[in-house]
């Protein structure tokens, strides 16, 4: 059943890697199996462009850097808000839409529902009038979830039932990066209608289907470090500088006119950020590491 996804999701969000990080996952690079590939085959043309969905859980509420952080988030939704439909909307147009943490006292908990449930209806696309296929979302996560500390949470299974991706694909997603610990292993990539494997842009194609992506972490991301004052006796929690930069750089690669191969933009914002290696290494792709930020968006069967 779909409580079976629900997990104990740390509070400071995955703040020290754990140890037994699998690094070492690998994925097929093999020609692709057209049975395999059958159920990936898009059967009804989409009715306009992809749009996006961008999201931002406050998940380093209180903790030092959060506000630049915000800032490299709301900078990514502002700058593909300039090519595309983003969707729901912020605070603000330079604002990606917030979900509050459950430590901000501002923040009541029937608001923070209300916000998880404005994120489903978007990612669901419910309504059907902009076609939701794109989605960023930074936050908390598992395998088979994103989702809060206090139990709101949005799962694989919840997705596949929306978006009949088990299916006939009625509703597959183009890309999807969701910067959360543990969300490359699990069924999250195939929920959202992308293969959990390494497909060459034009085995996608040749298939009669559009090529997609899917971006997520292999263990738990350490996105913040603990730093102990001995003179208070207090603790606080640092935001990773590197990891904001790293958001920063990725946008700046990928996001606009110039065409760059999704791989290719990770890389280089992982050199430019000088995200170390630990944290590098969890990012994984899965589906078409070829795909530019505008390639095969658009309305029809297969974009151009």
């Amino acid at each position: 059943s779909e409580d079976n996804d629900l997990v104990e999701i740390s509070p400071t969000m995955c703040v020290f890697a754990n140890e037994n990080a699998r690094k070492n996952r690998s994925t097929t690079r093999s020609v692709v199996d057209s049975i395999h590939m059958r159920k990936y085959r898009e059967y009804s043309p989409w009715s306009t462009n992809g749009a996006w969905v961008v999201a931002h859980l406050d998940a380093t509420y209180d903790m030092v850097g959060n506000t630049n952080l915000k800032s490299a988030i709301d900078t990514l939704k502002t700058a593909i808000a300039s090519h595309c439909i983003v969707r729901p909307s912020g605070n603000s147009d330079d604002e990606a839409f917030l979900i509050p943490s459950f430590r901000d006292n501002t923040a009541s908990t029937s608001t923070i529902i209300d916000k998880w449930n404005q994120l489903r209806v978007v990612l669901f696309d419910f309504y059907n009038i902009f076609e939701s296929r794109n989605f960023f979302y930074f936050g908390h996560g598992d395998s088979g979830l994103i989702g809060d500390e206090l139990g709101n949470y949005i799962s694989a299974n919840n997705l596949f039932n929306a978006l009949h991706t088990r299916e006939n694909q009625r509703h597959s997603y183009r890309f999807v990066f969701l910067f959360a610990c543990n969300t490359a292993n699990g069924n999250l990539s195939e929920s959202f209608g992308i293969p959990k494997k390494d497909i060459e842009q034009q085995d996608f194609l040749l298939n009669g289907s559009r090529p997609r992506a899917f971006v997520g972490m292999n263990d738990e991301y350490p996105i913040a470090y603990e730093v102990f004052n001995p003179l208070n006796d207090s603790t606080k929690f640092y935001v990773d500088t590197n990891t904001i930069d790293f958001i920063s750089w990725f946008e700046n690669q990928w996001v606009g006119y110039t065409p760059i191969s999704l791989s290719q933009a990770i890389e280089d914002a992982k050199n430019l950020s000088e995200l170390d290696d630990e944290r590098f290494d969890l990012i994984t792709i899965y589906g078409d590491k070829s795909l530019t930020f505008n390639g095969h968006n658009s309305a029809g069967i297969i974009g151009h």
